[in-house]
């Protein structure tokens, strides 16, 4: 026995722009929220207004849009990890990212992908040590260091030459 159903055209193609429609929303729903969009993940989850604060998904608030948590830069997309938060490039040239500590460096960030390069510091550098004095930034096989002379020194093989760390006062002392 064969069972006939009448036909309804209007419904089949009222279902079928439903559905169009459907995936349509969800596309730019997930577009919004950072998602996959023709295969790119974005360093971003969506929107925030907390600029600094976190996000409900354990990120961060970065100028408007919420950071995504990360271990990697893998997790990143188009962004760099940085303290477990996806950023941008350009934010992360906005911080300390590539200061390295070291007086003895300019630091450079690239906007584009947040690389870091340090260069020498030509001239004067302080060590922050009173006992030391013509402070100045060397470069030694590749490593940047404040190169300093001990201020005590008087020069004479028959004294014995001290500092005072806390005071920066010298003492020669007959030997």
């Amino acid at each position: 026995m064969t069972t006939t159903y009448p036909r309804t055209p209007g419904l089949a193609r009222s279902t079928l722009a439903r559905i169009r429609a459907g995936v349509l929303v969800l596309a730019v729903l997930a577009a919004s929220l950072g998602g996959c969009v023709e295969g790119t993940r974005r360093w971003y989850s969506g929107s925030c207004n907390n600029n600094g604060g976190p996000c409900g998904d354990g990120g961060l608030c970065i100028e408007g849009l919420c950071g995504r948590s990360c271990a990697s830069s893998a997790d990143c997309g188009d962004g760099v990890c940085v303290k477990q938060v996806c950023v941008p490039p350009d934010y992360v040239c906005k911080t300390d990212y590539c200061d390295d500590g070291n007086v003895c460096t300019d630091d450079f960030c690239n906007t584009a992908n947040a690389a870091c390069r340090h260069e020498l510091h030509a001239g004067a550098c302080t060590d922050n040590d009173l006992c030391t004095v013509g402070d100045e930034c060397v470069d030694t096989s590749g490593v940047f260091t404040c190169k300093t002379a001990a201020k005590c020194d008087d020069g004479n093989v028959n004294t014995t030459d001290s500092c005072d760390a806390v005071t920066g006062v010298c003492s020669n002392k007959p030997k």
